[in-house]
């Protein structure tokens, strides 16, 4: 028997345990920025918790490098990224045969959406402006020696959701874009703008701003989940209001449909620094 196959067994045997006693789990993984993912640690992360009712992917799971508006030192076709983000999310679905997965928009599928408004054209209106919907439904298109190729869809276990913000049970789960680097601010600001819009709800998470943080304000889960990406050369280059990132994921248990506040929130993946110390002796 392989690993694999017995680690699905004894997960599937934790879910019908689970399931008998009112619990079920839920993955949210943020800020991937395919093809900047660190690939082992999300695969790790998934392959422990295969237990989970449901993977919600909370926005910048592309990065969208080539069509920023930032300088590149590198060339990175979009179609690339997406053939990438295709065959990585198809890992994951592999690994999940049986659970299922939504996706929704973060500032960095944005950037498509923008680019695609600032050149619209004749033929604007026969693309679909959003990006994830084209890795869901597949796409073709013509490589270096002008030959077709064809990136197949998605399974049916993958949704698109077009919000920047999902919400499962009492479970708000989001990507704002506004940033502050004060910890646990944004996520605070982004609980205001909820409830000030009447939802209900008992914790939130979200994602962009690459931190780490759970705190319960007035009983109600407030989580930032970091990220599953490279640290990018820009956050390291002397700007010190970069703040480091951290890894980190989002796992939320629930009981009875409700969020099980003190079992749930932001969980940290120690993977190293992504600053390069040297020392220098003279």
């Amino acid at each position: 028997m392989s690993d694999l196959l017995e680690e699905h067994l004894i997960r599937d045997i934790e879910s019908q345990i689970n399931e008998i006693k009112g619990i079920e789990k839920v993955l949210v993984l943020s800020d991937l920025h395919i093809p900047f993912h660190k690939k082992e640690t999300i695969l790790n992360i998934v392959k422990e918790n295969l237990d989970v009712k449901l993977i919600i992917f909370a926005g910048d799971i592309l990065d969208c490098f080539n069509v920023s508006s930032f300088p590149k030192e590198q060339h990175i076709p979009l179609h690339q990224e997406l053939k990438i983000a295709s065959s990585f999310l198809k890992k994951i679905d592999k690994l999940t045969p049986n659970i299922k997965k939504i996706m929704f928009r973060g500032n960095h599928e944005f950037r498509f959406k923008r680019y695609l408004m600032k050149f619209k054209n004749e033929f604007s209106p026969f693309v679909s402006d959003d990006v994830l919907e084209i890795v869901k439904n597949g796409f073709s298109f013509r490589d270096e020696r002008n030959i077709r190729q064809v990136v197949e869809p998605l399974s049916d276990n993958f949704d698109v959701i077009d919000s920047w913000y999902f919400i499962y049970k009492d479970l708000v789960v989001d990507h704002p874009t506004s940033f502050s680097k004060i910890p646990m601010r944004t996520c605070l600001s982004t609980y205001d703008y909820f409830k000030n819009q009447g939802v209900d709800f008992n914790a939130i998470t979200i994602g962009h701003t690459h931190k780490t943080g759970n705190v319960l304000h007035g009983g109600t889960l407030l989580s930032e989940i970091g990220c599953l990406c490279e640290q990018m050369d820009y956050a390291n280059n002397g700007n010190v209001n970069y703040t480091p990132q951290s890894t980190a994921y989002g796992l939320y248990q629930f009981k009875d449909d409700k969020v099980d506040v003190y079992n749930s929130g932001a969980k940290f993946v120690y993977t190293g620094s992504d600053i390069n110390v040297e020392t220098l002796k003279c």
